[in-house]
């Protein structure tokens, strides 16, 4: 599993436990009566309600957006390729650079 597959993970399952803390909360105080619960509980109810619905849509649309760059950067790659693999070299060049220089002090 990837790095960004364990933190979408996590975070994944601690969006769920905050969805099913609130619905919690909301029940617990349901009996309590007054226009400012009523208006917070009906805010807190859309606000889940859309929760739920971004937690079921995000893995697809992350997974879209990925794809769009990738097709982006591989189109990038195939019209210039001598020009990333200069640009490639030169990020390994500094990325070199800056190794050897952290690794003498």
């Amino acid at each position: 599993m990837t790095t960004y597959s364990k933190v979408a993970s996590q975070l994944n399952k601690e969006l769920h436990a905050f969805v099913r803390d609130t619905e919690d909360l909301l029940e617990a105080t349901r009996d309590l009566a007054g226009d400012q619960i009523d208006e917070i509980r009906s805010r807190a109810n859309k606000s889940l309600k859309s929760l739920r619905k971004g937690l079921r849509d995000l893995p697809g649309e992350i997974t879209d957006q990925l794809e769009d760059v990738g097709e982006a950067a591989g189109k990038a790659i195939r019209r210039k390729p001598l020009q990333w693999v200069g640009i490639a070299a030169g990020i390994g060049l500094v990325v070199g650079i800056l190794a050897m220089s952290r690794s003498r002090d």
